[in-house]
């Protein structure tokens, strides 16, 4: 709407009307609210599916018990109950690997690999949805936020331990970043995962530099960032005060990963996967020349974003630190265990992306998307071991026939088995 002016002077000017804006229609943020939930709902199903779907096209994905699942949550879950909450793994509480091992061991044995798959596919999906959410409010970008939230299911180096419960703490780590770089203020669900994620893996703790970074002086003030000191704090007390998995791993030699672009490097490739043959020139490696490509493009995202590039910064750090402690502790710094790093490098790219020139956001997505396709497929290493159907059954022959189970084996092949009693 527009009025003319009263024509002093025979002007004709024309002055345009300050009408209010027009009230926003009822219900309005109620709808956007659940548009949101809902894209969450969808990224998270997606997740949970991929999980499922790199170990079905591999080959018998549904009929493996990765060691872990098998000799320290299920069975610790069998013998002590709720007891083996209080009971540390390689020096630490494995909250929720644990809570899910209890459930598996009120299911028949011989469904406990399609069970511990498929929970660790939802837990997936959920935080997966967590980390959407929380990303999409750091980030302001719907396309950017994608990125962490399917790394959980997607990233290369899960290629060799993919659908695990062991693993889950990866995935709880990345999580719980997200949600202490959130500074919108929400309360209940960022505290309750990262209390999760505290009570599961001590590791938490590399998170705390970038909260601080993340709030200041106010990271007190974090919902969030309380819920992970609450988490770490019994963390540290079950470690203390707690008592030792029966079937604890051998000590090992510590070893340090190399520096910064090789482990960059090692997380962004995953296993190797694609090499070819090039005659005189030797061998070129397809998922490491990619992994090479995204490392450097991410790490000069990093350096041109123009918002958020402390917090990449951060991310970047966050998972060298992370993967040079996994390797202290572990004792060789082995790919599966640079999946975590790998998350977190594609946090940082989601952080610089939305602020970085097009073409290098480009080159570092389709370095990155080549690796995620190459590597899909679960590794020979993650298929092999024997059939845990066959095992149950062989199980259970030998209890009816001598009074006395037959060995369960786990997998991968060699990793250990579980010697029950007949029950």
């Amino acid at each position: 709407m527009a009025i003319r002016s009263a024509g002093e002077r025979g002007t004709d000017t024309v002055v345009a009307a300050r009408t209010p804006a027009a009230p926003p229609a009822a219900g309005a943020p109620l709808r956007a609210r659940g548009d949101r939930i809902g894209v969450a709902l969808l990224v998270g199903a997606a997740a949970a599916v991929l999980t499922v779907l790199r170990l079905v096209v591999a080959g018998p994905g549904l009929d493996r018990v990765w060691a872990e699942d098998g000799f320290v949550f299920l069975w610790d879950a069998r013998r002590y109950g709720l007891e083996s909450f209080g009971y540390t793994y390689a020096g630490y509480a494995h909250t929720v690997p644990r809570a899910f091992g209890l459930i598996g061991a009120q299911i028949p044995l011989e469904h406990f690999a399609v069970y511990a798959v498929l929970a660790t596919a939802l837990a997936a999906g959920a935080l997966a949805a967590v980390v959407f959410v929380a990303a999409r409010r750091v980030t302001g970008s719907w396309a950017w936020a994608l990125l962490p939230a399917l790394s959980l299911a997607l990233a290369p180096a899960f290629r060799g331990s993919a659908g695990s419960l062991a693993n889950l703490q990866w995935l709880l780590l990345v999580a719980a970043f997200w949600l202490v770089i959130d500074t919108s203020g929400r309360r209940w669900l960022p505290a309750a995962v990262t209390v999760l994620a505290g009570l599961t893996t001590p590791l938490t703790v590399f998170l705390l530099p970038v909260a601080w970074v993340a709030h200041r002086a106010g990271v007190l003030r974090s919902p969030a960032v309380r819920g992970l000191l609450a988490g770490l704090a019994v963390q540290v007390a079950l470690i203390a005060f707690g008592g030792a998995s029966a079937d604890n791993p051998a000590s090992r030699t510590p070893q340090l990963p190399g520096n910064l672009f090789d482990i960059a490097l090692t997380a962004a490739a995953g296993p190797n996967v694609a090499a070819f043959e090039l005659g005189r020139f030797g061998v070129l490696d397809v998922s490491m020349l990619m992994g090479a490509v995204f490392a450097g493009a991410l790490l000069l995202a990093v350096y041109e974003a123009r918002t958020h590039r402390t917090l990449a910064i951060g991310a970047v750090l966050t998972g060298a630190l992370l993967y040079s402690a996994i390797s202290i502790m572990s004792g060789q710094p082995t790919t599966r265990y640079a999946a975590v790093t790998g998350m977190f490098l594609i946090s940082a790219l989601a952080l610089a992306g939305p602020s970085i020139p097009t073409v290098l956001g480009r080159v570092a997505l389709a370095a990155l998307a080549v690796n995620v396709v190459l590597a899909f497929p679960a590794s020979d290493f993650r298929m092999s071991g024997p059939s845990w159907t066959d095992e149950v059954t062989d199980y259970r022959d030998s209890c009816e026939a001598t009074g006395r189970g037959a060995p369960i084996a786990l997998s991968p092949e060699g990793w250990g088995e579980i010697d029950p009693s007949c029950s």
